[in-house]
């Protein structure tokens, strides 16, 4: 039972699941949608601008905090 709300827990969870996994799901496609082009890019044009542009912009987001992405 849940402290806050006094329902069962796994109701909560229920009810939060699908809007986890459709976020999570999105979150997936859009990533390879754009990561795999980019990567492609990336190993054609090896050493030019582009290719560093990409690589600083991607180690830019991984280092970003959740937190201040959300």
């Amino acid at each position: 039972m849940s402290i806050v709300r006094g329902t069962s827990v796994a109701e909560d969870l229920a009810r939060a699941l699908p809007v986890t996994l459709y976020y999570g799901l999105t979150a997936f496609i859009f990533a390879h949608l754009i990561g795999i082009p980019m990567g492609i890019v990336c190993a054609i044009r090896r050493g030019k601008w582009l290719d560093s542009t990409i690589t600083a912009l991607a180690n830019v987001g991984m280092t970003v905090p959740v937190f201040w992405l959300g």
